[in-house]
């Protein structure tokens, strides 16, 4: 790797090519330099805070060296570590002094190890609050086998803001501060019912549920530490659109933007520092809606940030805290891509988050895969995909079509593993090997920015020597010259 205390280059003006001693050609067989594209740096700028969750982590079945796998977490450069805390799990029996952690009913067992190992590996937490036990649910839901019956409403909203208050007296003194209040309330997957039938309709249930629900939460959590920012909303992308559903036929799905209006009616109005989403999407990349939309995916969130605005929570900033691309379908979710566009639509997702500047916060969706979901950037057996790379090391171009021989191209990477600011060098594909063109400054996030002008059409990388001398390296990204 490149000794980059030897190779610094002034930032601001156009980057001379450098060639490395690791490269072929170096001291050897010539470089064609004559097709080196000229590179100009653009500034550090600011990134989303990266986060990533774990679905197996909360699970001591699955993980049995709760520190070891949250130190894996944190290697990915992820600040924040997602983690679903069950209540259903900690609270399997009724606590006769609830909002007291120190009560007998509480099992806070794996919590506290992960609450541990994150303050060991300097990473913070989210955690997730879903799942109601089944002393606290309503009995007038009926059971559906299609669904968790942790997913039933509690009966009193009040048991869900007094769990809240433990957790956040808990954990709130060792460091936790960020807070979602459910996941997904517009779905029955978690959260039912979502429709009532009123006569010859059917009336959407869960956002005046989800509003009872998120007050207790709130006011618990806030009750505890006044510091912490709790997030609300948590909405997955997609909803039925009703009253067209037949009524023998309940629909299952509040659209994410009849949710947000829902929540606006007067007597709801849920409060909530920040506004949570789950824009899975519903195709690769683009820029445009697709027809007969009910959906709010990650191609479309100026429909969301607009429907919030003209609402009670104009302005909130937006926590993206699940988003990812499956590489096998599964029955939730039949879109999927190759282990190669999963790595390109990663950095792509980066890039576009970035750009909004509402988004202060993007968790992508999972570590690992499992049997029912395929998004992780590693396989079920625990193997590296491209998209882990991508992940580390997101490296975007503005643009995606052939341009014009010299025409401007702008791309945007962050060093996520780097802690504070650094150096990142830009590599150029020679072969079989890689030319150094450029050593460019990050801001303290690891954020850099720099446009291109190719002769040719280019294939790219970012590289960046760790901790350790550990060599980190983007997925190769093609800017392609005319109808190459």
């Amino acid at each position: 790797m490149v000794n980059l205390g030897l190779r610094r280059l002034a930032i601001g003006a156009t980057l001379a090519a450098v060639c490395t001693a690791a490269v072929a050609g170096c001291g050897g067989a010539s470089v064609d330099h004559s097709q080196d594209p000229a590179i100009t740096a653009a500034g550090g700028g600011r990134s989303p805070i990266a986060s990533i969750q774990d679905d197996r982590l909360w699970q001591p079945d699955l993980v049995r060296n709760v520190g070891a796998r949250v130190r894996a977490l944190a290697a990915t450069g992820a600040a924040v570590i997602r983690v679903d805390m069950r209540w259903d799990r900690i609270a399997t029996r009724r606590p006769s002094k609830p909002r007291n952690p120190a009560d007998r009913a509480y099992d806070w067992r794996q919590y506290d190890r992960i609450v541990s190992a994150a303050r060991a590996s300097h990473v913070r937490l989210l955690f997730t609050v879903w799942g109601t036990p089944a002393w606290a649910r309503d009995p007038s839901v009926r059971f559906d086998p299609r669904y968790p019956n942790e997913s039933i409403r509690p009966l009193h909203a009040k048991d869900l803001g007094d769990f809240a208050a433990a957790a956040a007296r808990r954990y709130g003194r060792q460091g936790v501060h960020m807070w979602e209040g459910w996941n997904e309330p517009n779905i029955s997957l978690f959260l039912r019912p979502q429709y009532v039938r009123k006569g010859a309709r059917w009336v959407a249930e869960s956002p005046a549920t989800y509003s009872a629900m998120q007050k207790a939460f709130y006011a618990g959590i806030k009750s505890r530490d006044r510091s912490a920012q709790v997030a609300g909303g948590v909405t997955a992308p997609a909803g039925d659109r009703c009253p067209t559903c037949p009524l023998d036929d309940p629909p299952v799905r509040v659209t994410p933007i009849d949710f947000v209006r829902a929540l606006n009616a007067r007597g709801l109005r849920p409060p909530m520092d920040v506004y949570s989403h789950h824009p899975y999407p519903l195709s690769g990349p683009r820029d445009f809606n697709l027809p007969n939309r009910t959906y709010v995916d990650l191609y479309n969130l100026n429909v969301l940030t607009r429907t919030l605005d003209a609402t009670y929570l104009r302005g909130r900033p937006l926590w993206i805290t699940e988003v990812g691309f499956g590489t096998r379908p599964v029955p939730e979710y039949r879109i999927a891509f190759t282990p190669s566009q999963q790595a390109a639509y990663i950095s792509d997702a980066y890039r576009r988050l970035r750009e909004n500047r509402r988004v202060r916060l993007y968790t992508y969706f999972f570590y690992q895969d499992n049997p029912r979901w395929t998004s992780g950037l590693l396989d079920v057996a625990g193997r590296p995909k491209p998209g882990l790379g991508a992940f580390e090391m997101p490296l975007s171009a503005a643009v995606q079509q052939p341009v014009a021989v010299g025409a401007r191209v702008d791309l945007v990477g962050q060093v996520r593993p780097a802690t504070g600011a650094t150096n990142v060098t830009i590599e150029r594909r020679a072969g079989s090997s890689w030319v150094s063109l450029a050593v460019l400054a990050t801001s303290t996030d690891g954020s850099y920015s720099f446009t291109l002008r190719p002769r040719a059409t280019t294939t790219l990388r970012a590289s960046w020597s760790g901790r350790g001398h550990s060599e980190h390296t983007s997925p190769p990204l093609t800017v392609s010259v005319g109808g190459a």
